[in-house]
């Protein structure tokens, strides 16, 4: 089964792995925390895990945007962008992948 981090402490204790799923609420959570630690989402890819532990990647999930290195106003807009992105996409979309960088 694909192992899923639950918590936003333990994203940001792994040094914010990209090749880890988190949780939908987990992956809000972690994004709304980026703009205290100076850091910016520039990448979010969602989907479906299913019950056997597989990851059905969608690809309508897909969020991909330029890292503002120096900018702070300019990630903070885009860790907001990358939110909604995530509360529009549909409900069983339980899980996502994070790029995220220092700025």
């Amino acid at each position: 089964m694909k192992r899923v981090i639950n918590s936003k402490d333990v994203f940001f204790e792994m040094n914010c792995p990209s090749n880890e799923l988190v949780y939908r609420g987990v992956a809000i959570e972690i994004i709304d925390s980026l703009s205290d630690k100076g850091m910016q989402v520039y990448g979010i890819d969602g989907g479906i895990l299913r019950q056997d532990g597989k990851f059905e990647q969608k690809i309508d999930s897909a969020f991909s945007k330029k890292l503002y290195y120096g900018d702070s106003n300019m990630a903070k807009i885009i860790n907001k962008m990358g939110i909604e992105s995530i509360e529009e996409d549909p409900i069983e979309y339980n899980c996502y992948c994070l790029l995220v960088g220092y700025l």
